[in-house]
């Protein structure tokens, strides 16, 4: 019953594109914030049972085209937008809060990086031996 629940939640969220963003120079809203969220969130799902169960992944992180979620607090995300705004301009270029505190965004963030990584970790640990060289190790 897991597996399917599972196949369901995963076609579900490529289904609704959650896994591409369609306009990543457009300016951040509350909408794409929430999909990118979701999507780690299930992405990151996928990889940790996969990890845990030596299966493969559902998900491959070849077709994620999805940037992450800004690190931006619940507050602000659902605050006023001049205060969104002036949040979104004091981020960093790669999008992290440069006051140094952590919010469920910096950790939701740093989730889908570990889940992006442990997605190739599972892709040469489970694949087929003959496609592990050491180059594509390194």
């Amino acid at each position: 019953m897991l597996w399917r629940s599972l196949g369901d939640l995963y076609n579900a969220a490529t289904g609704l594109g959650l896994h591409r963003d369609k306009d990543i120079n457009a300016p951040p809203t509350i909408c794409s914030e929430m999909r990118r969220r979701t999507w780690a969130v299930v992405f990151s799902i996928d990889k940790t049972i996969a990890a845990f169960t030596g299966r493969p992944p559902g998900l491959s992180h070849r077709y994620n085209l999805c940037p992450l979620p800004l690190d931006l607090t619940d507050e602000v995300l659902l605050g006023p937008k001049e205060e969104r705004d002036r949040a979104i301009s004091m981020l960093d270029s790669n999008g992290w809060n440069t006051v140094g505190e952590m919010s469920a965004a910096t950790s939701l963030r740093a989730v889908m990086i570990h889940s992006l990584i442990l997605s190739e970790i599972l892709e040469v640990s489970l694949g087929a031996e003959s496609r592990c060289s050491d180059e594509r190790l390194m």
